[in-house]
């Protein structure tokens, strides 16, 4: 099983186990970045399913509307005069404060230049993420990532983006987080 590459901005493993430790101590909450295996082809999410895991692929169908006990996340599509981009922004309802990202990423998994953001506490709103018709074609994914048990940051779901989308601004919205 191959892992989702690291990101390099993020510091050493061993400074985010040091400085969670102290965090602790000092009776913080802690959180940590951890990466995750790439997903088998059997953790497909399923409309309807209930799971508390549900990682991996899911259906292109489904990658603006998941519903299940553990998250509520809806987009809404907006056309926009540039038709080669697709833009994404993540937001999240006042009562969701936990740390969401979103991030686009290649083929490989690697994240496409500031093309990540966060919403966390009463940060509700990402940046603008943007990307045009070539990279669209080479293969982009958009990936969902949440804070879980005690803080770690963790991808949850992830789909790739249609050539069929360009042209439009989608506003993914975290509705619900348990």
């Amino acid at each position: 099983m191959s892992e989702i590459p690291r990101n390099p901005a993020a510091p050493p493993r061993w400074a985010c186990l040091i400085a969670g430790a102290a965090v602790l101590v000092a009776g913080g909450a802690l959180c940590v970045s951890v990466s995750r295996p790439a997903p088998a082809a059997a953790a497909v999410h399923a409309p309807g399913a209930a799971s508390a895991v549900e990682v991996g692929p899911i259906p292109e169908a489904d990658l603006y509307d998941v519903r299940n006990k553990e998250d509520v996340v809806t987009a809404v599509f907006t056309p926009i005069p540039q038709a080669d981009q697709i833009q994404f922004v993540l937001h999240t309802v006042p009562g969701v404060t936990w740390w969401k990202e979103i991030r686009l990423v290649d083929g490989s998994r690697n994240t496409l230049a500031d093309q990540a953001d966060f919403t966390q506490d009463a940060k509700h709103h990402t940046k603008i993420l943007t990307v045009d018709r070539s990279a669209v074609q080479k293969g982009v994914f958009l990936i969902y990532a949440k804070a879980k048990e005690w803080g770690a940051h963790t991808d949850r779901y992830e789909g790739k983006v249609p050539v069929a989308h360009l042209g439009h601004r989608i506003d993914i919205t975290w509705q619900k987080d348990t």
